[in-house]
């Protein structure tokens, strides 16, 4: 019973954070997105923002989940400050080869850190931790693709689909706060974070000719709208099924 009452608590918290950085991030994306078209060379102060956000909102979460005991914990935390390094290096100037290298090891990371949760024992939080981290990594993928990846500023729709997901949600009351929202298993949703993160990836490949990143780019993001709409009609289906019945 009390236990059942904390989880409880923990979810409604977990999905207040989650509107929370939802907002901000939708506010930060437009804001990137108009700076980018008003100054295309002030790219290291929108990914220093974005640095700044990250770090405040990722690190408050961990912070909040208290995902830091296991194997596969430290793992995905390792995965997000290598992002992070990406980030950085980004922002000084960096080669971008070596952006890709530490963007690459971060989204290399999700097979380890899943590898150990199996071996030693995951956690909910830690479940809830990785799926964020993903979406963490697409974020700033996505800022690089259009700041020193050289693509159009539409590729910020990437991380912008999931947060207008969760706010959408929430206008029809429906949480937003499992990870994998299909009876605990979500095949689907991992192919596309997967395919997501190689097509932001490419965008970073220096020898790459941009329309072949933006074909790339394209068809990863017709792969993502039909993900999230399957992912909404499955949320939409049962939370009115019984209106549906009539």
């Amino acid at each position: 019973m009390a236990e059942g009452y904390h989880n409880h608590i923990f979810r409604q918290q977990y999905r207040r954070l989650l509107i929370f950085q939802s907002l901000i991030s939708v506010l930060l994306l437009a804001a990137s997105a108009f700076y980018l078209q008003k100054v295309p060379a002030g790219y290291a102060f929108v990914i220093s923002v974005a640095v700044f956000w990250l770090l405040g909102s990722h690190g408050f979460l961990i912070y909040f989940l208290r995902a830091w005991r296991t194997p596969a914990d430290w793992a995905t935390l390792l995965r997000f400050f290598l992002a992070i390094a990406g980030l950085l290096i980004a922002i000084f100037g960096g080669a971008l080869l070596w952006i890709l290298v530490m963007t690459s090891l971060a989204s290399l990371g999700d097979w380890l850190d899943g590898w150990l949760a199996d071996r030693y024992g995951g956690t909910s939080q830690g479940a809830i931790l990785d799926a964020e981290t993903d979406q963490t990594l697409i974020f700033m993928l996505a800022v690089l693709g259009a700041s020193v990846g050289g693509l159009a500023l539409w590729v910020l729709l990437f991380p912008a689909y999931r947060y207008g997901y969760i706010l959408l949600l929430e206008i029809f009351a429906i949480p937003a706060d499992d990870p994998k929202p299909k009876a605990g298993d979500n095949f689907r949703g991992r192919i596309a974070c997967a395919t997501i993160q190689v097509a932001l990836l490419a965008n970073l490949l220096p020898s790459l000719a941009l329309p072949v990143k933006t074909l790339f780019s394209a068809l990863a993001l017709g792969f993502l709208t039909y993900s999230f709409a399957d992912d909404l009609f499955y949320q939409f289906k049962a939370r009115f099924a019984s209106f549906l019945r009539f």
